[in-house]
């Protein structure tokens, strides 16, 4: 079976049904059936975000409420300067058969379920630590 990768540049479908704003991850936890506390990290959704042109993968999130039912921690390719976004620069990916030159990546983060990428076409690869760091500044 063919996963999606971290760091890589894909495709969303049935956009904007199935994509989700998020704030997080807040951390908490859960009491599991032998009574020790495990933790755990969850997401609030919201509201509110760019049109999307395609999504690079962050994180792969594991869904305790139906296990199997994955979602992916994205940020989203726009060429929207709104909402605090960066400006994309060469250093941030490599391998991308996209122009990037005049686009821009959202700050924010949002949850798509696994089954709304055009996988396994991806357009490119991110770094997503460099990524991480220039968000910070």
């Amino acid at each position: 079976m063919v996963q999606v990768e971290i760091g890589k540049i894909y495709h969303p479908k049935q956009l904007p049904e199935m994509l989700y704003k998020c704030i997080g991850p807040l951390t908490g936890d859960v009491v599991n059936e032998e009574g020790r506390n495990l933790p755990l990290e969850m997401f609030v959704l919201t509201d509110n975000y760019p049109r999307p042109h395609f999504v690079v993968i962050e994180d792969k999130i594991l869904n305790f409420l139906f296990p199997g039912d994955d979602f992916y921690l994205v940020h989203l390719i726009t060429h929207s300067t709104n909402f605090d976004n960066l400006k994309i620069e060469d250093h941030h990916f490599h391998n991308s058969i996209l122009d990037l030159s005049n686009s821009y990546i959202t700050r924010d983060r949002f949850l798509i379920h696994h089954n709304n990428i055009i996988y396994p076409k991806n357009y490119g690869e991110f770094d997503i630590h460099q990524l991480l760091i220039d968000f910070e500044y």
